[in-house]
């Protein structure tokens, strides 16, 4: 049985108060996303007000967790862009490693996959602003076959908190079945294309009306 990661956030961060104003992360999740493998999510919790700083040793997952934020809010985003531009082949992080999770193997040398099909993978962050109102912003990725051409994805928002291994686990009617699940919820707007979602983080009429939609607003 998957046992709860346990993450030391007050070694992993260093942070410092900030005025209220504004969007605040107040929570951070990944579930199967590069090097973060497990059925239960990774949760960074962050008080509203402070800004954090993410430090750890080389391969640590600090490259790794950032690129999954731009994943959320950035359509096709260049991933670890510092460091990764004389990588070729394997070696390139891209959307599709990410969702894998790739190691070196023992044998070869060659990358092997962390996990296996048919599987998917989950970012979520959850905002507030100044007035107390909840955001919560998730993408959904999820591939049947290596084979497959391309990850899908599902982009979710919310006026409200949702949490992984709360609102987006698996049950025995697999992913068809969560995707259902999610656009039957009231509290929820799903969108199979970016645009749509940025649109509907826009707009003000019959959408968030948030005005913002890239991580770097944020």
């Amino acid at each position: 049985m998957d046992q709860k990661p346990t993450i030391d956030t007050a070694s992993l961060f260093a942070s410092e108060t900030f005025g209220q104003e504004g969007f605040h992360l107040v929570c951070f999740e990944v579930m199967n996303w590069g090097t973060f493998t497990s059925n239960i999510p990774y949760s960074f919790q962050f008080k509203k007000g402070e800004s954090a700083i993410l430090v750890g040793d080389n391969g640590s997952g600090k490259t790794t967790l950032i690129d999954a934020f731009l994943t959320l809010f950035v359509d096709n985003p260049t991933y670890n862009a510092t460091s990764d531009t004389k990588k070729k082949g394997d070696d390139r992080r891209t959307l599709r490693t990410y969702f894998w999770g790739r190691e070196d193997s023992d044998k070869d040398g060659r990358k092997k996959n962390l996990r296996e099909a048919p599987s998917y993978s989950v970012i979520l962050a959850q905002f507030t602003d100044h007035n107390g109102q909840t955001y919560t912003f998730a993408r959904l990725l999820w591939m049947n076959s290596e084979a497959d051409p391309k990850v899908n994805t599902l982009y979710v928002i919310a006026n409200a908190t949702l949490r992984i291994q709360k609102d987006f686990y698996m049950d025995a009617k697999g992913i068809n079945g969560l995707i259902r699940r999610l656009h039957m919820d009231g509290a929820i707007k799903a969108f199979d294309r970016y645009y749509r979602a940025r649109t509907a983080l826009q707009s003000g009429k019959g959408g968030f009306g948030i005005g913002l939609c890239t991580a770097r607003e944020f």
